[in-house]
């Protein structure tokens, strides 16, 4: 009976010890199931690869072909190997550029256009605003320097975005070293006001050893009178407003600038940039010019060896403003309309105002769009022109607020009158008086 017992329990234990593994087995074999559902459903939910698009570009001249090449194709290629950039014809005209564009239905996908520029596409009808993708795609409006983003949404009814800020542009005052030290005169300093410069340029203008030395190049009254809050339309009243006290000042300190004995230059062209004078000829003691084109003149002179020694200081102040500099001319990424690849097109953007493509750019003297004070510290490290320069300077000075956007190009307007009130010294009052009704009409006219 005992042995019985023993047959009957080993005999139970055998088939619980069956039922246990043949348990474990099919929990194993579920899970090899399951893994390979998985496995297989992981795969099925990656996303297929990127199919191959090409993108129109068109820039300002503020790039040539060659650095389109290096700063805009190659590393927006690399980034996204699946898209080709094309790149379009350039044109000093930019109203008559874009008209030629639309005529002919080839519309860019993007474009590199200055702050003014965005008031041309967006009377060609082919601005898109932004704001949609840039919800979409998550951008974060508040990395970029805050008046670029402010400059750029005047041009906005419902607070739309037509750009992206992508490098910043102001003028920056250049001086050649040499001669102030020829005629043992002290350094300009930053903080100086627009009389100080004054003074500083009657001690340079001269001539000396048969060469005609000119103290200073203002550039033109466009770029100052914003530092005095002057518009050349009232915004309130959409009425001109340049026959003002405001506007007699900044026309009367030109004025006295090119009357400084000695600091008139030869030709009149000579006046809006200074080009020649400065770095070419290098008789020039004080150039007061936009950044990417001082950047531009020194890098030409680099490559041809004869580089001057030079440094730079904020822009002059009005004692009434010390603090306030002139305006951004900004450069700023546009997408057209009609783009086919819009989604394409603005994550090559996002890419351009990036802090790591931000960064490359700086290091190439490009002032970043970013509010990120490592960027701007890099500013011009890969330039040996820029080594030891004051490029703080650029930095020191909060921006004034551009001239309101118009339906039409009101410098077309006044640029005609510099050449009479500057070099010839006419009447300022009157001249004052008839671009007030030359505005007027074009308001009327552009309604």
């Amino acid at each position: 009976m005992a042995n019985l017992k023993k047959t009957t329990y080993l005999a139970m234990a055998m088939v619980m010890v069956f039922a246990i593994l043949a348990g474990c087995q099919k929990s194993a074999n579920d899970d090899s199931v399951k893994s390979d559902e998985r496995k297989a459903g992981s795969e099925t939910k990656q996303e297929a690869p990127a199919k191959p698009v090409t993108l129109t570009f068109y820039s300002m001249p503020a790039f040539n072909k060659a650095k389109i090449q290096q700063a805009i194709v190659e590393p927006v290629q690399k980034k996204f190997t699946n898209v080709t950039i094309e790149v379009m014809d350039q044109g000093p005209n930019q109203d008559a550029m874009f008209d030629k564009l639309v005529t002919a239905g080839t519309i860019p996908d993007f474009m590199l256009i200055n702050y003014n520029s965005v008031r041309i596409i967006k009377s060609k009808g082919i601005a898109l605003d932004l704001s949609s993708l840039i919800k979409s795609e998550n951008v974060d409006v508040n990395r970029f320097a805050p008046r670029a983003i402010d400059y750029l949404k005047l041009y906005g009814e419902h607070n739309e975005l037509y750009a992206l800020p992508y490098f910043l542009n102001m003028n920056t005052l250049s001086y050649n070293k040499d001669i102030f030290d020829k005629f043992g005169v002290s350094y300009p300093k930053d903080g100086m006001t627009w009389d100080q410069l004054v003074d500083l340029a009657k001690k340079v203008s001269r001539n000396a050893d048969g060469v005609d030395y000119l103290g200073l190049n203002p550039n033109r009254p466009y770029t100052v009178a914003p530092q005095l809050s002057l518009d050349v339309v009232d915004a309130k009243t959409n009425k001109a407003s340049i026959n003002t006290d405001g506007w007699k000042k900044v026309f009367q300190l030109f004025q006295d600038i090119y009357a400084i004995p000695g600091n008139t230059p030869q030709k009149v062209d000579d006046m809006w940039q200074g080009g020649n004078s400065f770095y070419k000829n290098q008789n020039l003691a004080m150039n007061l010019l936009w950044w990417d084109q001082t950047v531009r003149n020194l890098q030409e002179q680099q490559d041809s060896g004869k580089v001057i020694n030079w440094d730079m200081v904020t822009a002059p102040v009005f004692k009434e403003n010390p603090k306030l500099g002139q305006w951004l001319d900004q450069f700023d990424m546009a997408m057209s309309a009609q783009g086919k690849h819009q989604k394409e097109t603005f994550q090559v953007i996002n890419y351009l105002t990036s802090k790591e493509y931000q960064t490359d750019l700086s290091k190439d003297g490009y002032i970043t769009s970013l509010n990120d004070q490592s960027i701007k510290d890099s500013l011009g490290a890969n330039l040996p022109f820029m080594k030891g320069k004051n490029v703080s300077s650029l930095f020191k000075l909060d921006y004034s607020v551009p001239p309101t956007p118009k339906q039409f190009d009101s410098n077309g307007i006044i640029n005609p009158y510099y050449k009479g009130i500057l070099y010839d010294h006419e009447d300022i009052n009157t001249a004052l008086r008839e671009m007030d009704e030359k505005l007027n009409q074009a308001i009327e006219e552009n309604k």
